[in-house]
């Protein structure tokens, strides 16, 4: 079964033109499996992979979120945290993370991504057991920096698990299945300002955990809602992310314009929408995993990625200052600023990739057979074939391969 569970994985990569590679200097060329041993296998790996990606994802998600409970239970007067201080803990994290992103990408692409994932999770776990020790902004500050050290790789890492085992069809509902975690462990440890938010309109820390909660829970439906739409609307996956953008700047808008007396549930019901941003990563994993080929290319775009959202929430909470409270009004103008221009980068990239669609499948049309190798057939023909295709062919080089929309 180990010999078929190796097919699928290549059948996946046949998608990129990754179904055959030279091995001191012969041809090794793979067949296709029986539909329904594929089957069959694709749910083996689903029983095997996502259950461990999505346990290690919901507790990367809540080591990064509990720090917000915390807050309101007490956290910043036992560790005498004042001004900035609490801000500075939330980007301290992301730092850390900003700093692991381009070693571990090194890394995944000269060791086995599985030993690499395994030894940090040990030490994301080792770290994570140095918060409890910590007694003033100086440890917290520190074990925070270290622990979204040993997290930064997870992330990446899983795109990249995502897109070796997976076919391009099965690409959203396997990303969906572990960034939804994210939804889970928000109803348990909400996100970095939701809570102080709700608190400080005159809710207790117990009320602002149940008030929290429903927050996840529309999180958990958005993300499915990302998955789900482009499996049965084919081509839809852009349009799907820029119509999951409305909500947090919807939430954002409402939030920032609400009157503060008198509309305690509007602002509350605001902080859910605005929290609804775990969609908006599950759809742009899922497309990074289906559109971007080459195995170096991967890990350097993987990691950029989040590069650029470490970026983005080390920025963040330094808006979110406590003399803004309770509104936050820079912390709302921010966040509907970032929406806009989630959403523009979004309609640039669509227009991009199906002007580069269309580019391809003209030449093609004209007879151009290096067009035509690996393109809408998802690479049979090179299988049938026998063409070697190096595996660190980008989607750009490889003029046969079509972008999903």
């Amino acid at each position: 079964m180990a010999s078929k569970a190796e097919d699928h994985q290549l059948a996946a990569m046949t998608e990129e033109l990754e179904t055959t590679k030279k091995t001191e200097g012969q041809h090794v060329v793979f067949e296709d499996i029986n539909p329904e041993e594929e089957r069959a296998l694709v749910r083996k790996l689903d029983r095997v992979l996502m259950p461990l990606m999505a346990f290690v994802y919901f507790f990367q998600y809540l080591d990064k979120q509990s720090i917000n409970y915390a807050s309101v239970f007490g956290l910043r007067k036992d560790l005498r945290l004042t001004g900035q201080d609490f801000s500075w803990v939330i980007s301290l994290f992301y730092f850390g993370q900003l700093c692991s992103e381009y070693p571990a990408a090194y890394l995944m692409g000269r060791l086995p991504i599985t030993l690499f994932v395994g030894v940090t999770i040990i030490l994301w776990g080792a770290v994570e057991m140095c918060l409890g020790a910590t007694h003033d902004f100086r440890g917290l500050a520190a074990a925070r920096f270290f622990l979204g050290f040993a997290e930064g790789a997870v992330s990446p890492a899983f795109i990249i698990i995502t897109s070796n085992w997976y076919r391009r069809r099965e690409h959203p509902i396997r990303v969906a299945t572990w960034v939804s975690m994210s939804g889970v462990s928000q109803i348990l440890g909400s996100d970095d300002f939701s809570s102080l938010v709700i608190n400080g309109f005159g809710y207790s820390p117990f009320q602002t955990m149940l008030v929290g909660l429903p927050g996840g829970a529309i999180s958990f439906v958005t993300i499915w809602i990302s998955a789900l739409v482009p499996r049965f609307f084919p081509g839809t996956r852009v349009y799907t992310s820029i119509g999951l953008s409305l909500i947090p700047l919807l939430g954002s808008a409402m939030l920032l314009a609400l009157p503060a007396k008198g509309n305690d549930w509007g602002i509350v019901a605001s902080t859910w929408l605005a929290a609804c941003c775990s969609s908006l990563l599950s759809s742009s994993a899922s497309m990074m995993a289906s559109n971007v080929k080459g195995n170096t290319k991967k890990s350097v775009v993987s990691a950029g990625f989040f590069i650029v959202y470490c970026v983005g929430c080390i920025v963040s909470p330094q808006a979110w200052t406590e003399s803004d409270a309770p509104r936050y009004t820079k912390g709302c103008i921010l966040s509907i600023a970032s929406w806009i221009g989630l959403i523009l980068t979004y309609v640039v990239y669509g227009v991009a990739i199906r002007r580069e669609n269309a580019k391809r499948d003209g030449l093609a049309g004209e007879g151009n057979y290096e067009y035509m190798v690996g393109g809408h057939d998802g690479g049979q023909q090179a299988l049938q074939m026998g063409v070697a295709v190096d595996s660190d062919l980008t989607d750009v080089q490889d003029k046969g391969f079509r972008y999903n929309m």
